[in-house]
């Protein structure tokens, strides 16, 4: 591993000393979306936007896809335009943009189809978050603020917006988003705590190498990687208060004498569910979006297990799944104890006027 962060490292700094010599000689950089016409050997003749046609050299395996685009599709295009007028394109990508559309529309139909109003306020939230994150908090760390603090503040705007939004203004959505903004703020302290002791610097993925280079700190890695563990539990503390709360609500409603006691205990029995099924989501999240590079540490025969475990890769991994498990157990009994208080039985008042009887024998 260590091997391999010095090869990226060196990979990176002979890129950006590739790109610090190219730019006293590109004029212009453009991005343009062509049509593959035919297949030429080893390269491809494209039709661009303006009708004329070029031939750009294509290599499948350069590129690392299995073949090269055929007849008839789309392909994004770089043209540098030099000092001295020439011109040179390269193709970048596969034009995928038409097929994420068309199963982001599936998405959404699915959303108003079965989930009604409801799911067309939840898919109005998923936007807002998404806004939330896009236009204030990456700005802001890209402005050098702190990472974790910043994302801590998106996290929190994100709870205080989006649950109303997806889950319309009630009292159990407040209870919800009381329960998410405590547990939240106790998964902070925890990640904190589990980084430094694990000494975790944020510097084990490719993506934060190149980062590194470019414009964060080491220090500011490090937040990143905090305030990553951060928003990716707010994710789960949404599901598990808001399902907890309701729970808890309609359980007082088939049997509105219940007393806090009984209301909490028949509320924690139906968390405890809930926390099985999140848990293995959880982790199975994480490690799906890291599949293929745990294969590449699987067919390392040579590696130890436990160096394998000690990476910092894993050693992140194994955090956010930590740190997030954690927080969805804690969110389990204070959500059910702030829905308890509010929805159960409340003991009738004592009369000040009622006299108390007399009883002879």
């Amino acid at each position: 591993m260590k091997l391999l962060l010095v090869v990226l490292t060196g990979l990176i700094g002979a890129v950006c000393t590739h790109s610090a010599g190219a730019a006293d000689v590109m004029q212009e950089t453009v991005y343009l979306r062509g049509t593959v016409v035919s297949q030429q050997g080893d390269a491809l003749a494209i039709v661009l936007p303006d009708g004329s046609q070029i031939v750009v050299p294509f290599s499948a395996e350069s590129a690392l896809e299995p073949d090269a685009p055929s007849a008839g599709q789309s392909v994004v295009l770089q043209r540098f335009v030099r000092m001295d007028g020439s011109v040179e394109h390269i193709i970048m990508e596969r034009y995928r943009l038409p097929w994420i559309g068309i199963f982001a529309g599936i998405f959404l139909l699915l959303a108003a189809v079965i989930g009604g109003k409801t799911g067309c306020r939840s898919v109005a939230g998923l936007a807002l978050s998404i806004g939330i994150l896009t236009a204030l908090v990456l700005p802001a760390i890209l402005a050098g603020m702190p990472p974790l603090p910043v994302s801590v503040a998106g996290a929190a705007l994100i709870a205080c917006t989006s649950i109303y939004i997806a889950h319309g203004i009630r009292r159990r959505t407040t209870l919800a988003l009381i329960g998410m903004l405590i547990t939240l703020a106790v998964a902070v302290v925890f990640a904190m705590l589990a980084v430094h002791a694990m000494q975790l610097f944020g510097t084990g993925s490719e993506e934060a190498l190149f980062l590194q280079g470019s414009t964060l700190t080491v220090a500011q890695l490090r937040g990143l990687l905090l305030g990553g563990i951060v928003i990716g539990t707010l994710g789960v503390l949404d599901d598990i208060t808001t399902a907890q709360t309701a729970a808890v609500e309609e359980i007082s409603r088939a049997n509105p004498l219940l007393t806090f006691r009984e209301l909490y205990r028949a509320g924690n029995s139906v968390g405890k569910e809930h926390i099985a099924s999140l848990m293995n989501t959880l982790a199975l999240a994480y490690a799906g979006a890291s599949l293929p590079l745990l294969l590449l540490f699987s067919i390392d025969a040579d590696t130890p297990l436990w160096v394998i475990l000690n990476t910092q890769f894993l050693a992140e991994e194994i955090a956010r799944t930590i740190v997030g498990s954690s927080a969805l157990i804690l969110a389990v009994p204070i959500s059910t104890f702030l829905a308890a208080r509010s929805f159960s039985r409340k003991p009738p008042a004592p009369d000040p006027h009622r006299v108390p009887s007399l009883h002879t024998h």
